[in-house]
């Protein structure tokens, strides 16, 4: 996805936290995970991508005209979440 130019790195970037929280984190197949670990790697997430340049410039363009900084965000996200997944092994 990325070679090809359908995703810009930063959407890399967001897919991959997003694929983390999804799956789990960085846990064992087969371990038992709570709700309140979910929420955690949620938060860590969002925080560290609130950290980030290019997520900052993202917020303060949707703030600033009410819509999303690019036109198919939602789908360049998930299919880069996709791309992740299968990076990593899961399905």
């Amino acid at each position: 996805m990325r070679q090809a130019e359908y995703i810009s790195d930063h959407d890399v970037k967001v897919a991959t936290k997003v694929a983390e929280v999804i799956c789990g984190g960085n846990v064992s197949p087969g371990t038992p995970i709570s709700e309140q670990y979910i929420l955690d790697l949620e938060r860590e997430g969002f925080k560290s991508l609130c950290g980030e340049k290019k997520t900052q410039e993202r917020i303060q363009f949707t703030l600033k005209t009410g819509k999303a900084a690019e036109e198919l965000v939602k789908t360049r996200l998930v299919l880069a979440v996709r791309c992740c997944w299968r990076v990593d092994g899961r399905p």
